[in-house]
Order: structure tokens, then sequence, then C-alpha cells
């Protein structure tokens, strides 16, 4: 009876030791990548700050985007996708199960960019006509529903208004073609 419970004991510490190597490698894998992936998105945040992307994209084409942070994000999220698709095949997960996996992801960030640039174009096409009938100019007082104030900046996605009480307000460009909006020029600029 004996030697049946330390046979026993042996077999199921082999089945756990057959299981628990793999297992203990994925999490540290795990745990490696999500660090890397959060270092990777510090660095590439504090290198496109130096570099000043925002701010470069802002003056050239009057455009504001966030793609300092959007690319840090982007970047921590590849890591943690190939750290994933590793902490899997580490598992003993077949590739076709892999796949699937990666493809749902590509799927989701596919769809997640779609969503955040659905209101780039209808922006982008208010601005232009905007910009090229010259409707608003900087220093113009433009009201808009319940908004009053001074323009600061026009540009091609968004119209930033100074409020009296000195509040900043963006308004998207296509929120103001969409909708009756009037503009004071100041003394010297007419509209076409």
């Amino acid at each position: 009876m004996v030697e049946a419970l330390t046979n026993a004991l042996t077999r199921i510490g082999a089945l756990f030791s057959g299981v628990a190597t793999p297992l203990l490698v994925g999490l540290i894998i795990f745990v490696l990548g999500i660090t890397l992936g959060k270092l990777l998105e510090k660095l590439a945040l504090s290198i496109l700050k130096k570099i000043e992307l925002n701010a470069s994209i802002r003056k050239a084409a009057g455009i504001r985007l966030q793609l300092e942070e959007s690319i840090a994000y982007a970047l921590k999220y590849l890591t943690y996708i190939i750290t994933i698709l590793f902490v899997l095949n580490k598992l003993g997960f077949s590739a076709f199960i892999a796949n699937i996996v990666a493809a749902t992801l590509i799927v989701v960030i596919f769809a997640s960019v779609l969503l955040s640039i659905k209101d780039f174009f209808p922006n982008f096409v208010a601005g232009m006509a905007i910009y090229r009938k010259g409707i608003i100019h900087v220093g113009d007082h433009i009201t808009y529903r319940n908004i009053n104030g001074v323009v600061s900046h026009a540009g091609l996605l968004e119209v930033k208004v100074m409020t009296p009480k000195g509040d900043e307000l963006y308004i998207p460009t296509s929120m103001l073609i969409k909708a009756e909006f009037f503009v004071k020029h100041k003394p010297g600029k007419t509209s076409h």
C-alpha cells in the first residue's frame, strides 16, 4: 500500500512538473513582455516629445493631432500582442489558435483605428470649405450656439475660441458647417 501511494505521488509530481514548467516560463514571459511594453511606451513618448512631433505637424499642416501618444500606445500594445503570442506558443497552443488570436487582435486594432479617424474626414472637408471661403479668421468674434468668444486658432479640423471668462473651447469644423453661427470680423478682415 505504501508502495502504491509512493508510486501515485511520483506520477502526480511528474505530471505537475511537466505542466508547471511551461506555466512558469509562460508567466515569466508574460511579466517581462508587459514590463517591456510599458518601458517601450515611455521611451517612445519621451523621444517623440523631444522631437516635438505634435507641434511639427500642427505647424506644418495646421492639424492638432496627438500622434506622440498614439504611436507610443501602438508600440505598447504591439509588444503586448507579441508577448501573448509567445506565451500561447510556450503553453503549447497550436499555431492555429495563435493565428486566430492574432487575427482577432488585428481586427480589433483596425476597428479602433477606423473609429478614431471617423471624425477626421468630415472635419477636414468642413475645415477646407471654411478656409477656402475665408469665413473665419484669427481675431474674429464668433457666436455659435451658446458659445461666444474670439477665435484664437482656425485650423482645418477645429476652431479654438477664447471666451470672455478666459476658457479655451474647441469647436469641430464639421459642427460649425452643420449649425448656424455668426462671425464679426475684426477690422481689416473681410470674408470672400
